[in-house]
Order: C-alpha cells, then structure tokens, then sequence
C-alpha cells in the first residue's frame, strides 16, 4: 500500500487477510492561521473594537509548530498578517 499524496510518499506492507493501523505514515496535512492579532484588554476572548487594541503596524509575529519549525509575519495596521 502506498500513502499516495504523502510527501514523502511511503510504504506500508500488509499481509492478506491482516489490518494494520499506522500513526506515522508520512502523511502530514495542511493548514492556515486566519484572523487578526489583538490585545484582549478585557479578557473575555473576543475582539471589541471599543476596548480591545490591535497590535501596530509592523509587529512581528513568530509561529512556531509543533516541530519547532519557525513561521515570522509582520502584521498590518488592520492586524493582519503580510
């Protein structure tokens, strides 16, 4: 059996009549962070435009995954990422 679409793509043998179950098969999805950054000033996790501040144009941002792997953006006067 081939993990098709995996990058990279990998093997997996399976005997007739037996079921595996793999965690690690090479397949790693993909995904995007939307929204905007802000100061939640109140605390209560949602953006108030009256309380809350976006955070000024030109902040760095820096992501990092679960790998350890690194993402900067700077955000924009709208708190958006460039």
């Amino acid at each position: 059996m081939t993990t098709t679409g995996s990058n990279p793509e990998s093997m997996v043998t399976v005997v007739a009549g037996a079921t595996t179950t793999t965690v690690d098969d090479g397949y790693q999805g993909s995904g995007d962070i939307t929204g905007f950054v802000y100061e939640d000033v109140d605390g209560d996790g949602v953006y108030d435009p009256l309380v809350d501040m976006l955070f000024p144009a030109g902040t760095v941002v820096e992501l990092t995954d679960e790998f350890g792997n690194l993402t900067i953006t700077t955000v924009d006067a709208f708190g958006n990422g460039l």
